[in-house]
Order: structure tokens, then sequence, then C-alpha cells
């Protein structure tokens, strides 16, 4: 319920493939918390059997969980090493057992070599994807508040939790050197969560709220929660309309190029609602299911189909430079019959913090040499380039020897 506040955040949400790959090891990583808390004093041999099957699984699950958990349990062994030698040790050692066969697996190495291993880029890019993590900042704020507010309270809450915060400092040190997109610090937020939730109910428990305001207050939040998802069954309605619209559109299309107008949604909504993407693995997989691959297929929109068509208002659309490349709805566009190598200069967003460790002579703007793609269902050869960087473009030249 708590992720489900910070859709964009969490993209545990976003497809079945990226739930299964988050949600799955969530679900594992909290029944074995769970479960351990509650057995861990006097524990039967039924459930320590039990808790180290689970923690095995929990630990091969997804190593941005596994190795977070496995950190974190590592310095409680530290701390409590005399103690740690018993038999509730059992479940512990099987998850780390699991953590370092998901670790050293040979898949994980290859990924490793594909993406290269330069730390300075990894600690930049997180820094760049730090903004987007407001469900940690929530966490603090809540921890802030929790502490002035009782502070005696706020320190038995964390020592009860400690092992929860020693897992998010671990998530917070991966994810700044293994990370390819937001979604790599869906463990962040995982933890970041559990103990918002914890210092809540620790502030909770320091302003006295009574019973009836609790009440009152989830029956709020389930009357908010239903006339949410109703919205977002009709827009989801109103995407599959669009959705099969489209695909119909390209059954018929000869060509295999297919106008698309998205249906927009309100900010509220449209985080939730699962369409079409504009990605080429999405049109491949269309072509290959309803055209059995015999031809391409490829979404438009208005400023796209004047490109292709010529049409005398496409000069508008013409970026600045020598390539003669075009931008279109979605894509950027070149009409030569063998476009040469081009470079795209994009002026750089500005971003306060991490302008701040970018030396003072650096430019403020950015070159990209991409790569083009053709597109041959209209009989001659389209090239263009997608996806491509947000940022405003200045110019685009063809590359110079």
């Amino acid at each position: 319920m708590y992720l489900y506040l910070f859709p964009s955040n969490s993209c545990i949400w976003l497809s079945i493939s990226i739930c299964c790959n988050y949600l799955i090891p969530i679900t594992l990583v909290l029944s074995w918390l769970v479960l351990y808390r509650k057995w861990h004093d006097t524990p039967s041999a039924g459930h320590i059997t039990l808790l180290s099957v689970l923690g095995f699984v929990t630990g091969f699950s997804h190593e941005a969980f596994a190795l977070t958990l496995s950190g974190a349990l590592f310095i409680r062994a530290v701390k409590h090493f005399k103690a740690f030698f018993t038999r509730q040790s059992i479940p512990v050692i099987c998850l780390w057992i699991g953590t370092l066969l998901v670790v050293a697996s040979p898949g994980n190495f290859a990924r490793q070599a594909k993406e290269g291993g330069d730390i300075i880029l990894k600690l930049f890019h997180f820094l760049q994807l730090l903004s987007s993590l407001r469900i940690l900042y929530i966490s603090v704020a809540i921890a802030i508040v929790s502490y002035f507010t009782d502070r005696r309270a706020w320190i038995e809450a964390t020592s009860h939790y400690s092992l929860i915060l020693y897992a998010l400092l671990f998530a917070i040190m991966f994810g700044s050197v293994a990370n390819t997109g937001i979604w790599s610090l869906t463990a962040i937020e995982f933890y970041s969560a559990i103990l918002s939730m914890v210092y809540l109910n620790s502030l909770l428990k320091a302003r006295s709220i009574s019973s009836t305001w609790n009440t009152i207050f989830t029956a709020a939040c389930v009357i908010i929660l239903c006339v949410h998802q109703t919205e977002i069954i009709k827009a989801q309605m109103k995407q599959y309309d669009a959705n099969t619209a489209m695909i119909s559109s390209f059954i018929s299309s000869p060509t295999g190029l297919v106008e698309w107008t998205p249906p927009t949604f309100n900010s509220v909504i449209n985080p939730y609602v699962c369409g079409l993407s504009l990605t080429q693995w999405d049109a491949h997989s269309i072509a290959l299911k309803y055209a059995g691959g015999s031809k391409q297929c490829l979404f438009v929109g208005p400023d796209d189909s004047k490109i292709i068509n010529r049409d005398a208002s496409m000069s508008r659309l013409r970026i600045p430079g020598t390539a003669a490349l075009y931008k279109g709805t979605f894509y950027l566009w070149s009409l030569n019959a063998s476009p040469a190598p081009v470079i795209i200069t994009f002026q750089r967003f500005k971003r306060p913090l991490l302008d701040l460790f970018r030396p003072k002579d650096a430019p403020d703007t950015f070159t990209w040499k991409p790569n083009m793609c053709k597109f041959s269902g209209t009989g001659t050869d389209l090239f263009y380039i997608f996806p491509y960087p947000s940022q405003p473009i200045i110019s685009a030249d063809n590359v110079t020897e």
C-alpha cells in the first residue's frame, strides 16, 4: 500500500517482468524477516528448517536484496559474535549461501562485463538518480520529526529495527556502484518504506492518536483508494481500446507505418496505466505476432508523417546544422538515401546538485554520435534515430574525418 503511492519511482508496478524481478524478492525478504523475528528466540526444529529453506531461496532471489540483507545480518553477527554460534544462526548461514551463489553466478559476471565497470560513472549516475528517491527523503523527514517528538521512543525503535537500518545503508552503497536505472534502487525504496512506517508508528504513539481517529483515517484511505482504482480501470479500458485500434491499423497497413497518438491521462492516473511503449522491442513483437515478421512496424506521430510524406510544412522541423535531420513527433529523421554519420549537440539540463561537482569551465552542451535505424516498408529506405536524449537539440552536423 505504501509503495502504491509512488508508482513512477517504484518500478515494480510497470510490467510483469519487472514485477517478477523485484516484487517476488521483496515478498521473500519480508516473509523471512517476519518469521525470523517471530521465531528467533525460541525456534523449534520445524521453524529452523522452514527458515533455512526460505533463507536460501531469499538469498538466491535477487542480488540487490540478498546482498543488502546479508550485509545487515553480517554486521549483526559481528556485534553479537559470541551469541552467533547457536542453532538460530543456521537460517542466516543458509541465506548467506544463497547470496554467494547468486552473486557468483556467471550471468552476473557477463552482465558486469557488458555494462562496464567504471565506478566513477556509476557514482555519477547514482547522483543523477538520487532526486527520484522520494520515499527515502520522506523516511528521513519522518525519522527527524519522530526524533524531536519523543527521543526515547525514537532510540527504542532504531535499536529494535537496526537490522533494517543496516540493510538500507548497504542498499545505498550497493546502488551507488551497481545501477542501470531507477529500478536498480528499488531496494533503497523498500527499506526506506519500512523505516518510515517504523518511525511513523513511533510518532503516532508519542502523539497519542486515539483509535477512533485511526479508524476514520483508515476508512478515508480505503474510500480514496476505491475511487482512484475506479478511475484507473476506466483509463486502462481507454488505453486498451487505443491499443486495439492501433494494432488493427497495423494489420491493414501495407507499409507497417502506424499513426499513433497515445491517450493522455492526468498525472494522478497516468503512472498506473500500462500501455504500449514506443520501443523497438514492442514494435518488433507486434510485427511478429500480427504479421509473422513479413513487415516492419513503426509507430509514427503527426510530425513524423509530415516528414515521411515530404509535406511542405516539414521545413519548420529541420534541425540546424549540415546533417539535414528533421525532428518528428517521436523520431529524428534523415531523408538522405545513404546518410553519413552525424554528431548531435544538445543543451545540458541545469542540475543544481550535480553542477556543484562540475568544473567551472565545463561546457553547457554535450555531443552524441548515434547509430541510425532503417525502415524499408515504404519502398524507399527511411533512416531514423530513436531513442535519443530528451535535452533540447542545438544542431546536427555530418561527421568530418
